[in-house]
């Protein structure tokens, strides 16, 4: 089967290649079940589309970008006080993470006896000297260092491209690139983390300038898909439920926009980019550039929430420092960090939807990846089933299941699995 290439899309293209010139390809195969397993009914006969990308030629990794712990203190102090102690102390002990502190609910120039204490990047085999301290100066609660409670947490997992000896830059960004379009074309998170409205996968300001939202897949269905409309009416469903039917519903992110899933303060927020700058102080709009041996492309995940709530991250099993250690981080993959390959079949098998429609699988992946065909998938369901209860179809349709048409993508979750195991292994054994 021929290969099929996806033009990149650039807010801003690289000055020394042709629109259109940097693609990711894909090898078409048909699918068949691995291990000798019998094919289910829902893939017989597609036809599954395979990355070229080479995972050995990126180095993965998982950190903690940030952690926030809530800090009560026996005195009322300035919130600014306590972050420059606290800076004084870190860098006396020799750690390199640097340290934020805020009103339990991120409120700035914070006088108080509650605290919100955000470290960067931090090095377990510190954190337990930081506590100690605090501590002491301050008679911090609790008073056992397993006890913080935790006010949010940032997990990120990076991909470094390995350059061969002779590649220059442009051979790195380039692998930089694909592998940034790659996270974002074949990532599917848990639905939960993308049924409500403002959580749906998106990226900010559009190919023409400005700063509103661009779905992967519009909410809403365009004034011209007037058939959609009309079959919508007829069977007596959401019409913004059949948006996924039409193509220009569809839209592929920019390489150098950064993706977002999650409302903006939402419990969990998934973010994909490329990662060329760095905003160190949570309180600043500024951003650092990056030394170029540094950009990566990377998926991030922020599990925060009220301080009176678990929030996120206390869903995820981390609600006080103790947890931290004892945490196996790979079970944030499952849910947040979980890739699929994409099945199709010969563009015209959606006849099953009672009226004329002309768009193909390959086409919609291509714009929105995994999550738009899945949302295609499921529209097609929906009107299936509306139309099998009027006795439109002679046989009940085939249900889709979890994961539905999609395939789990072995490789890529393993690497992921293997750079979160490693995420645990550093923690725990600083305990």
């Amino acid at each position: 089967m021929q290969t099929i290439e996806v033009p990149l899309v650039f807010r801003h293209h690289p000055e020394w290649a042709s629109v259109g010139s940097i693609t990711s390809n894909y090898l078409p195969q048909t699918y068949s079940a691995l291990n000798g397993q019998r094919t289910q009914p829902i893939l017989q006969g597609r036809t599954i589309l395979r990355p070229a990308i080479d995972l050995n030629r990126f180095r993965c990794v998982a950190i903690i970008d940030w952690l926030e712990l809530y800090l009560q203190t026996e005195a009322n102090h300035q919130a600014t006080n306590i972050q420059k102690w606290l800076a004084n102390q870190m860098r006396a002990c020799g750690s390199r993470s640097s340290v934020f502190v805020s009103g339990p609910n991120s409120e700035h120039r914070h006088i108080g006896n509650f605290f919100r204490v955000r470290l960067q990047q931090p090095d377990p085999a510190d954190l337990a000297a930081v506590l100690l301290r605090l501590q002491t100066q301050f008679g911090s609660q609790p008073f056992t260092l397993t006890e913080y409670r935790i006010a949010g947490i940032e997990v990120s997992v990076d991909f470094f491209p390995k350059t061969h000896f002779g590649d220059d830059q442009r051979a790195s960004d380039l692998m930089r690139w694909h592998m940034v379009d790659t996270l974002r074309r074949h990532l599917r998170p848990h639905p939960a983390l993308t049924e409500a409205t403002l959580c749906q996968p998106r990226s900010y300001g559009g190919k023409y300038g400005g700063g509103g939202a661009t779905y992967f897949v519009a909410q809403k269905l365009s004034a011209a898909a007037k058939t959609l409309t009309r079959e919508a009416r007829r069977l007596e469903i959401d019409p913004g439920m059949l948006a996924p039917l039409s193509l220009q519903s569809h839209h592929q992110p920019p390489v150098d926009l950064t993706s977002y899933i999650g409302a903006k303060d939402h419990v969990v927020a998934l973010r994909i980019m490329d990662k060329v700058t760095d905003r160190r102080d949570p309180n600043r709009n500024k951003v650092d550039a990056l030394d170029s041996k540094h950009w990566r492309a990377r998926i991030e995940v922020t599990l925060t929430g009220h301080h009176r709530e678990d929030g996120g991250h206390g869903a995820a099993g981390l609600r006080t420092t103790g947890d931290l250690f004892e945490f196996n981080f790979q079970s944030l993959r499952p849910s947040m960090f979980e890739f699929f390959l994409p099945t199709t079949e010969v563009p015209g098998g959606t006849g099953s939807l009672g009226f004329r429609h002309s768009v193909d699988e390959v086409s919609i992946f291509a714009r929105s990846g995994v999550y738009g065909l899945d949302r295609f998938h499921r529209a097609i369901e929906v009107v299936e089933q509306k139309r099998f209860a009027k006795g439109e179809l002679a046989g009940r349709p085939t249900r889709l299941g979890k994961k539905g048409r999609l395939v789990s993508w072995t490789e890529m979750n393993q690497k992921v699995d293997r750079a979160l195991h490693g995420l645990s292994k550093d923690w725990r054994s600083a305990r």
